[in-house]
């Protein structure tokens, strides 16, 4: 199953009838898996100036919203 960071694993499997906290789960252990993916995509949007970095995450490379804004609420507090 390819992982998808807009959360269509967990609406896949949900699909197929797992429940919704199993389906949670198992998108979780896959992007933690693509670790070292997802913080270079942080990287890259949080050094560009022209929109904030969770929506260059959403709009580049397809990331959630919530996972999205998470990273903007990071960012704001780190500054």
């Amino acid at each position: 199953m390819r992982q998808g960071p807009s959360g269509d694993v967990a609406r896949c499997l949900v699909g197929y009838g797992w429940a919704d906290a199993r389906a949670a789960a198992a998108e979780d252990s896959l992007w933690r898996h693509s670790g070292s993916q997802h913080r270079q995509q942080v990287a890259t949007c949080t050094r560009q100036r022209k929109m904030q970095a969770g929506a260059c995450l959403q709009l580049y490379y397809k990331w959630s919203p919530a996972r999205a804004l998470a990273v903007d609420d990071s960012v704001r507090r780190r500054r």
